[in-house]
């Protein structure tokens, strides 16, 4: 394994994006729509993270 992860919280993803940008209930939304569900819990692929970043996914 290489030390990256490619599976990201709702929080850890949040702390990415920028809370100030980004809302709990923003994120979340985003985690249903673009995210895995792994039991209960919710998990966003970095990709999509970097993604919206980067402006390539516009509708949240």
């Amino acid at each position: 394994m290489n030390g990256h992860k490619t599976l990201l919280t709702v929080r850890e993803a949040r702390d990415l994006l920028g809370p100030d940008l980004f809302g709990r209930d923003l994120v979340y939304k985003i985690a249903r729509k673009h995210g895995i569900r792994a039991g209960r819990r919710l998990l966003i692929p970095l990709r999509v993270v970097q993604e919206i970043k980067e402006g390539h996914i516009k509708e949240l």
